[in-house]
């Protein structure tokens, strides 16, 4: 999230996003270069580390671990997206969330693949392709095996 919001307003729900959206507070603070709109287990994260190296500020699944506060934004958009529940995200929102961001890679942003790229043209496209059976086996190892097995 852009860094001139308070801890208040980074947790905020998406109606209080779109009452606090306004051209000063959702300035983007870096140019939207790449959206990396592969899905998770398909060089994600190596995409984020090539992309930071290179000086490109890349928000990627992982962010949200240390950004929980943007849990409540991205729901917020998947709501309205998939639910029918409030209006798609403008770009006001979306440079509120990612505005501090160069690029995005992996989940949640790969649910807005369309919106993101309508919304900013200028920015280049990386689509990552994979072997659909590989890709399936490394996702269910990889994530939903580990987020299923218990923890002591």
């Amino acid at each position: 999230m852009p860094q001139n919001l308070s801890s208040e307003e980074k947790g905020s729900s998406l109606s209080n996003v779109r009452e606090e959206a306004s051209p000063s507070s959702s300035r983007r603070t870096v140019p939207m270069e790449v959206l990396s709109l592969g899905m998770p287990r398909t060089g994600t994260a190596s995409m984020q580390r090539a992309l930071n190296i290179l000086g490109i500020p890349c928000y990627h699944g992982f962010t949200l671990f240390a950004s929980t506060e943007d849990c409540a934004v991205w729901d917020g958009a998947l709501d309205a997206k998939f639910f029918n529940k409030g209006s798609p995200f403008t770009r006001i929102e979306w440079d509120q969330l990612l505005g501090s961001y160069g690029a995005v890679a992996d989940l949640p942003a790969v649910a807005f693949a369309e919106e993101l790229i309508d919304l900013y043209p200028e920015s280049k496209v990386v689509m990552v392709e994979r072997d659909v059976e590989k890709w399936h086996e490394s996702f269910n190892e990889g994530l939903i095996e580990e987020c299923l097995e218990p923890t002591l």
